[in-house]
């Protein structure tokens, strides 16, 4: 294998590593984003019904 082969190998490596951590961390921010969502929902539900409770 050459120098030429070997770097164009290592080049695709890398570029595929930083692809899958690019996509790993988008999926990780959906899930964050999603999970803060869920979070809010919830808290404005309980919220709600504590409100409806003191009537």
């Amino acid at each position: 294998m050459t120098a030429t082969q070997l770097a164009i190998l290592l080049a695709a490596h890398l570029t595929g590593l930083a692809a899958i951590t690019w996509v790993q961390d988008r999926l990780a921010q959906r899930r964050y984003n999603a999970r803060a969502r869920l979070d809010r929902e919830l808290t404005d539900a309980l919220n709600a019904y504590n409100a409806s409770k003191e009537h």
